[in-house]
């Protein structure tokens, strides 16, 4: 399993690039899986742009936001050890389907750090969102910059030799509409959390 990512000279038109998405949902019971579809872009000095779209069963999600934890809204999460010859540490960014964002440092299952305000202040995250006849669709755009990747692990090269480690998921904890869907598969399965790196695959550049 391994996923792709596409290097770019400028912000990338994402309609255009190869997407990845969720086929691993093992604890889904219902006959509905959440959709989601991640395309990556690695822009020269700028860093990676990460764009999620997703569709949800609008029959399905709470009508009241969970303020508190990110985890009990509908969520799209990527997980990323950009450089992982340099650091065990990797980058957690969550989005949830109201504009929610979370961004963190880890170790395995910890939290080693909040980089929600960094990576924001870097770029504000690019939301959308809305109906259609597949059902509720919404999206998140943001970026993991040159400058957060230089500072957390170094100096470091991206190019078509950049093989990173990482992992998307797209998970809801709120018993009313719980899913868990991975593109890698995770070996704990019972697990829905993506506080982890059981299922961390490669992540290679292309130039297209």
């Amino acid at each position: 399993m391994k996923i792709t990512a596409v290097l770019q000279d400028s912000m990338p038109a994402f309609d255009m690039l190869p997407a990845v998405y969720p086929t691993d949902f093992p604890q889904e019971k219902g006959s509905f899986k959440p959709f989601m579809h991640t395309r990556l872009a690695a822009v020269a000095g700028v860093g990676l742009y990460v764009n999620h779209a997703v569709f949800e069963n609008p029959d399905l999600i709470p009508i009241q936001r969970d303020e508190g934890d990110i985890f009990q809204n509908c969520c799209a999460s990527f997980s990323l050890d950009p450089f992982p010859q340099a650091s065990r540490y990797y980058i957690n960014v969550t989005c949830d389907i109201y504009g929610g964002f979370l961004a963190t440092l880890c170790d395995g299952a910890e939290i080693v750090d909040d980089l929600t305000r960094e990576i924001c202040a870097d770029f504000t995250p690019l939301t959308q969102g809305g109906y259609n006849e597949i059902g509720v669709y919404w999206g998140c755009t943001f970026l993991l910059s040159e400058r957060l990747f230089e500072r957390l692990y170094g100096a470091h090269q991206l190019d078509e030799t950049t093989v990173m480690k990482g992992n998307l998921y797209i998970c809801c904890q709120n018993p009313k509409m719980a899913h868990f869907g991975t593109v890698s598969p995770v070996e704990e399965r019972e697990n829905p959390s993506v506080y982890r790196t059981d299922g961390f695959c490669d992540i290679e550049f292309l130039r297209l």
